[in-house]
């Protein structure tokens, strides 16, 4: 007999359902960060790639790859892991969790927002893109229901959480109840991916034969289905309430004996499926209030996040009563570093802080990235030490800061005793984690160095050699030593490596001009455009604060100008000059848009210029910057926005040599594109602030 489901896995249509379920994913961006790049290389040739992958896996040729797994840093002092897998394993894993959702829908449709809150899906599952609701709806849900219960007299509460639940998810557990008859091929298949995904290079033991990796949205799938059976035997039972967000469990009670009584049967529930409950966390206690019986928030109030935008003292404040041992609250924390982009105040707030508060780094070098271009030196006196001190026990830690020293390199010269310090700490890899020497890579990637390329070209981890392919930039591609690395990257035998670096290397010479475009077809650029919208990419990239409805305002043009916004995002760390030549397209567009606005809503027409000429064709748009007239000194933003025009015009992408003086022209510089986007930023977001008043 067929194996009906392990056939499903394998047709197109749910591969492609799977391809874009990861690609809209917002579940986890801390997770999908490292694959950005690496996503849109794949999808160059999209439609092949997923033909060979059904093949494959139609003939049972297909293998999982072991991944690597990076450590993050919790506030417990432990750490928390999260499984790098290659982009075809995620695809098909998430192919798997599509075929199980139907079933798992079935199975959870009577406890869903009664007694289950977390990860409710969206509507029409079996084909929505969008795989899962906001995780806010469900959260809501569960913070009531939690209040309804106490409101109704259920005072005494106990908080149940689980241990590394992702972790301690056993295979056999969670693979036996899918393995039913006829269903053989399935199992077989998710049991293999789980064995691999477990086991990872630097494993001492190469048998393990639990936990499922963190970070793929598959993942939550199969998490909320192997927490089925606890959830059927929990749920409406008398004399206690059960509800359930994720692997936090709250059970309430009218009495004490009733709360135990519940807790008592959860326990035995969970440890009969290997799960550990945290029991330096459990109390039974008389919840004061509904939000006592809540506990733990990971969202703020309105009123909270009105609160702090108040004056800087009054936010520095705020930030500073976050980290109150007695009422830590993380939430404020990341709340205030994502509100306040740039704030002199918090940049030294951080510093203080940093040593102390590992669990945060991302977050805290994140923002403190925002401060590359001005505080440079400031930064560089701080990490150097650190890093060569190796004062940080955490190699996530350390490999984020190296990131953060590569972007300083765009602004001031790093100390040749910390490029050697770096090179040396790759000659001893074996000593260090892969989440530091991640970060090495990223920062050696420009600095052109024969280790960079040697170290990268002869590592063992063709994941690992993927993900660094987000690196390549034009330089990297034609570096000196670039053939000590690509000589070996050619001869990785993963079918899904070479697609994505032979896609690499094609989309950096498309876009320096040395293959035509039209020579390779770009999958699903529209649809790709569709999710990354102008008001995400704005905001991403340069930290545009707008609700400006973008589509009402390009119209017809609206298509467009996303394709623009979203491939400058792309060349902007890969290439400098077409970013720059993509950006003043789009500002081109932005522009003649925007004067065509005034006409309609700020009449009459003479006041603003024409952006046709007597021919009915296009007036130069560096004219229309340039021109003294009624707009351009109201809107005096445009001065500057001509400065990246006249850049773009200087630049070898526009012109072999400049027009006037025949002096050859250059690439941009990542110097000069720092400049730029300096003043690229305040320019934007002042004139989109005055399209808003218009419209």
């Amino acid at each position: 007999m067929t194996d009906k489901r392990f056939e499903a896995v394998y047709k197109i249509d749910n591969l492609r359902l799977a391809w874009n379920r990861i690609n809209t994913s917002t579940t986890n961006l801390f997770y999908k960060d490292y694959y950005r790049e690496l996503f849109w290389y794949y999808e160059m040739t999209l439609d092949k790639n997923l033909d060979l992958l059904s093949e494959r896996l139609k003939n049972n040729t297909y293998e999982f790859q072991i991944p690597i797994r990076f450590y993050k840093p919790k506030q417990s002092g432990l750490q928390r892991p999260f499984s790098l897998l290659s982009i075809e394993d995620q695809i098909v894993y998430q192919a798997m969790a599509n075929v199980m959702v139907p079933e798992l829908l079935k199975k959870r449709r009577k406890f869903e927002l009664k007694t289950v809150f977390s990860n409710i899906f969206s509507d029409a599952p079996k084909t929505n893109i969008y795989l899962l609701q906001n995780w806010k709806y469900g959260y809501h849900s569960f913070k009531n229901n939690i209040k309804l219960n106490f409101d109704n007299g259920e005072i005494f509460t106990a908080h149940f959480d689980l241990a590394a639940f992702f972790d301690t998810i056993d295979h056999n557990t969670l693979t036996i109840p899918v393995m039913r008859k006829n269903n053989t091929q399935y199992g077989d298949l998710l049991l293999r991916a789980l064995k691999t995904w477990s086991n990872t290079t630097d494993a001492k033991s190469k048998k393990i034969l639990h936990g499922i990796p963190q970070g793929p949205v598959a993942s939550i799938v199969f998490s909320e289905l192997f927490l089925i059976s606890i959830d059927e035997e929990m749920s409406f039972k008398d004399g206690y309430s059960y509800s359930r967000y994720v692997d936090d469990i709250v059970i309430q009670g009218k009495t004490k004996n009733a709360v135990l009584r519940a807790i008592i049967s959860l326990e035995k529930l969970c440890k009969e499926k290997g799960l550990i409950p945290q029991s330096s966390k459990f109390d039974i206690f008389i919840a004061e209030s509904a939000d006592k019986a809540i506990g733990k928030r990971p969202s703020l109030t309105d009123d909270e996040k009105e609160l702090m935008f108040g004056t800087p003292d009054i936010m520095k404040n705020e930030f500073e009563a976050a980290f109150n041992k007695d009422n830590f609250d993380g939430s404020k924390i990341r709340y205030i570093l994502k509100a306040y982009k740039k704030s002199d105040v918090l940049f030294q707030s951080i510093l203080e802080k940093f040593n102390d508060y590992y669990e945060y780094c991302d977050d805290f070098l994140k923002y403190l990235g925002n401060f590359a271009d001005t505080k440079a030196k400031e930064l560089l006196t701080f990490f150097e030490p650190i890093l060569i001190n190796d004062d940080i026990p955490y190699g996530f830690v350390k490999g984020e800061i190296w990131s953060l020293i590569k972007k300083i390199s765009d602004y001031e010269t790093i100390p040749f005793e910390l490029t050697i310090f770096a090179k040396n700490k790759l000659k001893s890899k074996s000593k260090i984690d892969y989440d530091e020497q991640y970060g090495i890579y990223n920062f050696l990637s420009k600095q052109h160095s024969l280790e960079y390329y040697y170290n990268i070209g002869y590592e063992n981890s063709s994941i690992f050699q993927e993900l660094s392919i987000r690196f390549l930039n034009l330089d990297v591609l034609e570096g000196q030593y670039s053939y000590l690395a690509f000589d070996q990257f050619s001869k990785r035998s993963l079918v899904e490596f070479d697609i994505v670096f032979q896609n690499a290397k094609t989309y950096l010479n498309i876009i320096n001009n040395k293959v035509p475009d039209d020579k390779i077809q770009f999958a699903s650029i529209p649809n790709k455009a569709k999710y990354e919208t102008i008001k995400y990419t704005l905001k991403k990239e340069y930290d545009i604060k707008s609700n400006l409805d973008w589509k009402n305002f390009f119209n017809k043009d609206y298509e467009l100008a996303t394709l623009l916004v979203y491939n400058a995002q792309l060349s902007k760390d890969i290439n400098k000059t077409a970013w720059l030549n993509l950006t003043d397209s789009f500002n081109d567009l932005l522009i003649r848009t925007f004067i065509e606005w005034l006409k309609i809503k700020c009449p009459p027409d003479s006041q603003w210029p024409s952006t046709l000429n007597r021919n009915s064709e296009l007036v130069d748009y560096g004219n229309i910057l340039k021109q003294t007239s009624h707009f351009t000194s109201i809107y005096t933003q445009c001065a500057d926005l001509l400065k990246l025009h006249e850049r773009r015009s200087s630049d070898l992408l526009s012109h072999a040599k400049d027009k006037k003086s025949a002096k050859p022209n250059t690439f941009v510089s990542s110097r000069e594109q720092g400049n730029l986007l300096k003043i690229y930023k305040t320019a934007l977001q002042s004139i989109i602030t005055e399209i808003e008043k218009i419209l």
